[in-house]
C-alpha cells in the first residue's frame, strides 16, 4: 500500500500525486484518549501502546500534505476512565514535555511544530500508565462527559474535529458508585440463566435500569455537542457480543487472552449515531478504522442528488490505499459500520465534527475479498 506524507517524525515525504483531485485545507483534530487505569487492564494498555506506531501512520495517511498544504494539526489528551483526570506524562519520560495535552501540527514543507521530542507515537506512549496499583472501576460515558464539559485547559478548540477513543477491558459502569467488576455486569447486563455466582455460561444483553446511569442520557449530552454542519460518527472497538462464562470468585472469564469482556452499554450508545465504526477487541486487525472515521467525519462525502451510489467512505485519501477490509459503500453521506477487528482492546471511538468542509467525490473501488 502506497503512502502518501505521513507525520514527520515517521516517515519521509514521498511524492504527490498529480492526478489527485483537491482536498479542503488540513483541519485540526482534538483526540481524548480515555484509558483504564485499573490494574488488571495492564495487558491492554501495553497493547494499545503497542499498536500507537501503526496508527498514527494511518492517521497521517488519512490526513496527508505535500509540497502545497501542510498535514494534519492535532492535540491529544489522555484521560483516566475513572474519573476523567487528565493523565500527563512523567518528568523523566524523554519523548514528551508532562503538558497537559500533546501538541502536532505538519508543516507545509515538511517539518512540524510540537511540544515533545521523538515520534508522536512515543508521546502519546508516555502519557498511557503502563504499571498501576488501582482497582479502578471504568466509567468511560461519565468520564469523558466531566472531561469535556469542564475543559480548563485549552485542549478543545472551536475550529477542530473531535475525537474521542476509550480502551477498557469492561463495559461501562457510570453512575454504579462503589460497584466491582462483577457487579457492573449485573447491574449492566441482562443475561439467561440469571448472572449470578454460579459458575457457567450466560447469554448476555443490555440491562435498562439496573442502577447506573442511563444511555439515553449519555446519547442526549453526545447529541448537545453537535452544531448547525455538525456531523458524528461513533465507533466501538471492544469484544464483540458473545457468550459469557462465569468463573469461581465469582468473576466474568475475558473473552480472550487480552482480557476484554463484551460491552453491551457500549454496543448500544454506538448504535444511536448513524455513522458508526465496530471491531471485536479479540480480532487480530489494527486501528485503521479508527483513524479512517475521523477522516470521515472529518472530511464527509455530501450527499447530491443522482450521484451514482457506489461512491464509497471508507477511508484513505487515495483509491486503493483504505484498510484491507475497507467499509461498507452506502453512497454519499457516511459509513456504514465497518468490520475492521483489533487485537486487546476494548475501544470506542466518538468523533464529532463542528465544521465539516465538503470531500472530494470518490469513486467506487472493487473491495478486497474477505
Amino acid at each position: 500500500m502506497r503512502r502518501a506524507l505521513v507525520l514527520s517524525a515517521l516517515l519521509a515525504a514521498g511524492p504527490a500525486r498529480a492526478e489527485s483531485p483537491a482536498r479542503p485545507p488540513a483541519k485540526p483534530v482534538d483526540l481524548l484518549i480515555v484509558v483504564d487505569t485499573a490494574s488488571d487492564a495492564k495487558p491492554l494498555r501495553d497493547d494499545l501502546v503497542a499498536r500507537l506506531p501503526a496508527f498514527v501512520t494511518e492517521l497521517g495517511q488519512a490526513f496527508p500534505g505535500d509540497w502545497s498544504e501542510p498535514g494534519i494539526d492535532l492535540h491529544v489528551a489522555v484521560a483516566s476512565a475513572a474519573d476523567g483526570a487528565l493523565l500527563v506524562a512523567p518528568a523523566d519520560c524523554a519523548a514528551a514535555a508532562g503538558d497537559a495535552y500533546i501538541v502536532y501540527a505538519s508543516g507545509q514543507y515538511g517539518g512540524a511544530t510540537q511540544n515533545f521530542t521523538g515520534t508522536l507515537a512515543d508521546a502519546i506512549a508516555c502519557a498511557i500508565p503502563r504499571e498501576t496499583s488501582a482497582a479502578d472501576t471504568p466509567k468511560p460515558l461519565a468520564s469523558m462527559r466531566s472531561l469535556l464539559d469542564g475543559d480548563t485547559h485549552g485542549f478543545l478548540r472551536a475550529d477542530a474535529s473531535l475525537a474521542i477513543l476509550v480502551v477498557t477491558s469492561r463495559d461501562d459502569c457510570s453512575g454504579g458508585a462503589g460497584l466491582d467488576a462483577f457487579a457492573c455486569a449485573e447491574a449492566a447486563w441482562s443475561c439467561t440463566p440469571a448472572l449470578d455466582a454460579t459458575p457457567g455460561d450466560r447469554a448476555c444483553g443490555l440491562r435498562l435500569g439496573g442502577g447506573l446511569a442511563t444511555i439515553e442520557d449519555a446519547i442526549t449530552w453526545a447529541r448537545g455537542l453537535e452544531v448547525s454542519s455538525a456531523r458524528i460518527a461513533l465507533g466501538v472497538y471492544r469484544a464483540a457480543p458473545r457468550t459469557i462464562q462465569v468463573a469461581a470468585g465469582p468473576s466474568i472469564d475475558p473473552a480472550c487472552e487480552r482480557a476484554a469482556t463484551p460491552a453491551w452499554r457500549l454496543d448500544a450508545f454506538a448504535k444511536a449515531v448513524p455513522a458508526t465504526w465496530t471491531g471485536d477487541a479479540c480480532g487480530t486487525d489494527g486501528l485503521a478504522g479508527f483513524a479512517f472515521t475521523i477522516e470521515a467525519a472529518t472530511y464527509p462525502i455530501p450527499t447530491t442528488p443522482g450521484m451514482d451510489a457506489g461512491i464509497s467512505c471508507d477511508g484513505g485519501y487515495y483509491p486503493g490505499e483504505d484498510p484491507p477490509h475497507g467499509h461498507d459503500t452506502i453512497g454519499c453521506g457516511g459509513c456504514a459500520s465497518g468490520g475492521d477487528a483489533a487485537g486487546g482492546l476494548l475501544l470506542a471511538a466518538l468523533v464529532l465534527t463542528r465544521f465539516s468542509p465538503s470531500r472530494r467525490y470518490r469513486g467506487s473501488r472493487a473491495r478486497a475479498a474477505g
